[in-house]
């Protein structure tokens, strides 16, 4: 089983930034934890073939020892069974996806950040 690595895209704004997780599986069921603590407006978007799995996104701030499914503002849970797109209310040291379940698996996992531009 293979952790999937975080891969960091620049997207020609100084203050913004993607990272992507892709080709996470049912073998392959957790992205690197990675930290975009800088980027305080945030956004997730998972898509692929969900296979009946739940994808979640999940934060820490001990470096990684414990892990806790984030949050939208509104308090629910970021955790999809279909393809869809949440802002991340819940600010952590790093974040990183988790697949739970499900059978021929085959999700791409992108986060948008976004500075405070004051």
């Amino acid at each position: 089983m293979a952790t999937i690595t975080g891969v960091y895209t620049p997207t020609g704004h100084p203050r913004s930034i993607k990272l992507r997780w892709e080709t996470l599986t049912e073998s392959n069921t957790t992205g690197t934890a990675e930290s975009i603590t800088d980027f305080t407006d945030r956004s997730v978007q998972i898509i692929g073939t969900f296979g009946g799995s739940t994808v979640s996104l999940q934060g820490s701030n001990d470096g990684g020892t414990t892990w806790a499914i984030l949050d939208d503002p509104q308090g629910t849970a970021i955790s999809l069974t279909s393809a869809g797109i949440a802002q991340i209310g819940t600010i952590t040291e790093l974040i990183r996806p988790i697949v739970v379940g499900g059978t021929s698996v085959d999700v791409d996992v992108h986060v948008y950040g976004r500075a405070n531009t004051r």
